[in-house]
């Protein structure tokens, strides 16, 4: 274990992000005296199949990345209390405004591990059902669309969903759903 040796807090944007250098002192005695840690919000993730076997994807202009980008619909946490899948469940909604009948968790993952404990959790949702119109929050304007499980494979490997964990959990998805194979 990294032990701590002092801490010091450069930036505060809660909930957002905050920014801290730490020194501390690796198990071999080697001091690191400016290691950066900077966690994010936690965030739900829904690969959502429809009936037909169409995944639910969204398309919306990231700030971060400069255009608009392919993802799976998603959503920040509320608080640190809220359950990942009810947020998951209430991102489905609103950015679909779909619900779903079953729904299984594809694991939770640290986005990452050198800079916080920030986890992403992925869900794969199915038996959907429309239950009302989109309810966006003023920073968002996207648009659904759907993809094939190939041409869902396509888009990650092609490049064109750029989002490592959008990638990933289209990718767990397809496994859960006998698309692809997990060994090999």
């Amino acid at each position: 274990m990294w032990e701590v040796l002092s801490s010091r807090q450069l930036l505060d944007l809660s909930p957002w992000l905050t920014v801290t250098t730490q020194e501390v002192r690796l198990p071999n005695g080697t001091i690191l005296s400016d290691y950066v840690v900077a966690p994010t919000r936690e965030y739900s993730m829904v690969v959502a199949l429809t009936s037909d076997e169409r995944i639910l994807l969204v398309k919306q202009y990231k700030h971060g990345l400069g255009h608009e980008a392919i993802e799976l619909p998603a959503g920040y946490l509320d608080s640190p209390d809220e359950p990942p899948l009810e947020c998951a469940k209430r991102e489905l909604r609103e950015e679909t405004g779909c619900a779903a009948d079953e729904w299984m968790p594809l694991g939770s993952f640290a986005l990452d591990s050198n800079r916080g404990p920030t986890r992403c959790h992925f869900f794969l949702a199915r038996g959907l059902r429309r239950v009302g119109d989109l309810d966006l929050d003023p920073s968002e304007a996207l648009a659904p669309l759907s993809a094939t499980p190939p041409e869902a494979l396509a888009l990650v490997q092609s490049g064109q969903i750029e989002c490592i964990a959008c990638a990933a959990a289209i990718l767990l998805g397809l496994v859960q759903l006998g698309f692809l194979s997990g060994g090999g």
